[in-house]
């Protein structure tokens, strides 16, 4: 079937024309074969239907109208784009507000070779949101998303969602994302793939991954972003009042007892879980508590936690007050509230491969949230450290190359489960290349830092840090350095506050200012063997 048959119009607006050759044919292939700029007011594609469109066609929005294509529960629907034009914008003032393409309970349906241009104020160029159920099996490909007034992509209820060889710039506004993935409820995104986007000049984060699990970025080049490359944290809905699961991630207190340091809950998060406290109508958490975050480090019987920096480690054991407010096991009625960021928030995100650079903060971050993996990535030149990992649970970061900017290199702090940071190498970051502070049991393999460190802030200019750790376990790391960078003091550097800690088969052959500091491991309670100093020799 053919769109010419329809004699849509190119003056006014040609919704009704457009529609009836989308209605006619339903399950068939439509052949747009018209050129030419057609204002219309989402456009419902039917179901088993292929648009062909190409270079020659702009689909614009119409004057209050609130978007131009709207898929709505449909299944088997391909928009064939072959570099067709979509224009969000609007041109005149507007009261009614929209995103300019939808894609809500969709199935089996393929979006590619779109130009999509601009967005309402306030909201995305792609929304991938709920139908009757979330989408399943959406596939948007060769696509670009540019100046969205809120997200370029934003994934809300999707289920295997592949975003493929996609541009996605500047978007404005809040959050002002490339990609954001952030569902509305519990179980509505997951599995989503990005593969090859490409994610710049956003005014927020090239990628954020929110709310959803299992997200998974293959070679994604995400740079010159206003916040992050890509970022993962637990935030958006699920501590909502309607959205929350009562005593999982949002958990009533009903007590602190001041000479223990217990926090008495209705449920126990699982050690290792980083939480933080919601307050209401004027409640009060004792002054002992007042950091943002805090990790579960240990449980007492079956009501009581002890909450820390790292599990067993930093632990808060006493209160001078026993806060004040409603306390209640009820999350609904109690003023004082864990959230705790469990399972099914925004867990497993992994990174396989890319490149996150020159973004105004982190390339890499995950704050919040649970099942990290960071894999074979390169980052580079970011305006703070390269990556870095605060209050999560269970972080693989390994194979990076990671270079360049005033900060540090890898940054991980006070976080539960397993740290591992295995075969990555730094080269030139003005702070730190690899620095660990409150954690229990981190695992430091094989990395190699290399003139790192001249521009740390702090005394502790040190190629390896760590503090107020656990039981580290840092082995066969190198620190070589130039003859020339006499500022860099430290190879690796272990405060005295770092317990218990395994130090082994690092080589720091020129390393540090003397042979006293290339390795400086300050407790008597660690154990440090065959490590090569600053002169070569086996110490």
């Amino acid at each position: 079937m053919r769109l010419s048959d329809f004699n849509p119009p190119t003056e006014g607006d040609a919704t009704p024309a457009i529609q009836a050759a989308l209605d006619a044919a339903q399950g068939g292939y439509l052949e747009w074969d018209v050129s030419g700029r057609f204002h219309v007011n989402r456009l419902r594609p039917r179901n088993g239907t292929t648009i062909a469109m190409h270079g020659g066609v702009t689909l614009a929005k119409a004057p209050n109208t609130g978007g131009v294509l709207y898929m709505q529960d449909g299944e088997g629907v391909r928009i064939l784009g072959n570099g067709a034009k979509v224009d969000g914008n609007d041109y005149q003032p507007t009261t009614v507000k929209g995103h300019t393409i939808y894609a809500n309970g969709t199935t089996d349906c393929t979006l590619s070779g779109l130009i999509v241009d601009g967005a309402t104020d306030g909201k995305d160029c792609l929304y991938v949101g709920l139908g009757a159920k979330p989408n399943e099996r959406l596939r948007i490909a060769d696509s670009k998303f540019l100046r969205a007034k809120r997200n370029g992509i934003s994934v809300v209820a999707g289920f295997d969602t592949l975003i493929e060889d996609c541009e996605t710039a500047y978007a404005t506004g809040a959050p002002g994302a490339g990609v954001d993935i952030e569902a509305n409820f519990y179980g509505h995104v997951a599995r989503t793939v990005l593969n090859r986007v490409h994610s710049h000049h956003n005014g927020g984060a090239g990628i954020l991954s929110i709310f959803g699990t299992d997200t998974l970025a293959i070679d994604c080049d995400s740079h010159d972003n206003g916040a992050y490359g890509l970022a993962a944290s637990s935030g958006g809905y699920q501590f909502a009042e309607t959205v929350y699961r009562p005593n999982v991630d949002m958990i009533g207190v009903t007590g602190f007892d001041t000479a223990t340091g217990t926090v008495f809950v209705a449920a126990q998060p699982p050690i290792g879980t980083p939480v933080n406290f919601s307050l209401r109508n004027g409640a009060q958490r004792p002054p002992e508590l007042n950091d943002s975050y805090y990790v579960v480090s240990r449980h007492v019987g079956t009501n009581g936690i002890i909450l820390g920096k790292s599990v067993r480690h930093s632990e808060v054991l006493a209160f001078s007050l026993p806060g004040a407010g409603i306390m209640s096991a009820d999350p609904y009625q109690s003023d004082i509230r864990l959230r705790a960021f469990v399972k099914g928030q925004s867990d497993g995100l992994e990174v396989r491969g890319g490149r996150y650079h020159n973004n105004a903060k982190q390339g890499l971050s995950g704050v919040g949230a649970g099942k990290l993996r960071f894999v074979g990535a390169e980052v580079s030149g970011n305006g703070s450290n390269q990556v870095q990992v605060s209050y999560i649970r269970d972080v693989e970061i390994e194979r990076l190359r990671i270079s360049g900017g005033n900060h540090m290199g890898i940054a991980a702090s006070a976080g539960g489960g397993r740290l591992r940071i295995a075969d990555c190498e730094i080269d030139e970051t003005g702070g730190r290349a690899v620095s660990v502070t409150e954690w229990t049991g981190a695992e430091v393999d094989r990395n190699t830092a290399t003139n790192c460190g001249a521009r740390e802030l702090s005394s502790a200019k040190a190629a390896f840090h760590f503090a107020a750790c656990l039981r580290p376990v840092v082995t066969r790391n190198r620190a070589p350095q130039a003859g020339s960078n006499t500022t860099t003091l430290y190879g690796i550097y272990a405060e005295g506050s770092v317990e218990n800690g395994t130090f082994t088969g690092n080589d720091m052959t020129g390393a540090g200012t003397t042979a006293a500091n290339a390795l400086l491991v300050m407790s008597p309670t660690c154990t440090v063997s065959g490590n090569i100093g600053r002169d070569g020799t086996v110490a």
